[in-house]
């Protein structure tokens, strides 16, 4: 793991991302060895020096540790949250958002946080533009009257102002199931 810290701090960037994504595989693959993989990429994140290529993979490998240990190392979503803005690549953000609305209730300012990302949202990538949606609806669902105005706006962008059919039809039926039976739709 000292290794593989190391490499990810290298100036060579595809060097340095394929060593943080290997301590992701290790903690998706090794679930003894999840929380030291987790607390090295801690490190990492927290280092004063971390160049923004090395905290764009970092989330990106945090959402895959995410999914596979739902609601554990919560620790760390504060320090991503801290280089939110930095975030460049189209991976990080989807994966930034992908957090954000799985998390939503656990981040104080979360609704701000997909509303920062909901004002870019024409001008983002497909997967970016999915992920904003899919984190507005679950923050709705999770915070009802602090998303409320949010989730209406990225489902109108969505539906009215887009012109990918698969963002429109993915934004008219989550609409529709929660017109329907938002509790249903939980």
């Amino acid at each position: 793991m000292g290794e593989l810290k190391d490499y990810a701090q290298e100036v060579d960037i595809t060097f340095a991302r394929k060593a943080i994504s290997a301590v992701g595989i290790i903690a998706v693959k090794v679930e003894q060895a999840a929380e030291r993989c987790v607390l090295a990429l801690q490190e990492l994140i927290r280092t004063k020096v971390a160049a923004q290529y090395v905290i764009e993979e970092i989330v990106i490998v945090i959402k895959d540790i995410f999914r596979q240990y739902p609601n554990r190392y919560e620790s760390i979503i504060k320090d991503l949250c801290f280089h939110l803005r930095s975030l460049d690549n189209v991976d990080a953000r989807a994966s930034m958002v992908w957090i954000i609305g799985e998390y939503g209730q656990r981040i104080d300012n979360s609704v701000q946080l997909i509303t920062h990302f909901s004002e870019s949202f024409k001008d983002e990538p497909k997967g970016v533009q999915m992920a904003i949606l899919t984190a507005a609806v679950k923050l709705y669902l999770k915070l009802e009257d602090e998303a409320e105005d949010l989730v209406t706006q990225v489902l109108k962008m969505a539906t009215d102002e887009s012109d990918n059919p698969d963002l429109r039809n993915r934004g008219y039926i989550y609409w529709r199931m929660l017109s329907m039976d938002p509790q249903t739709t939980k």
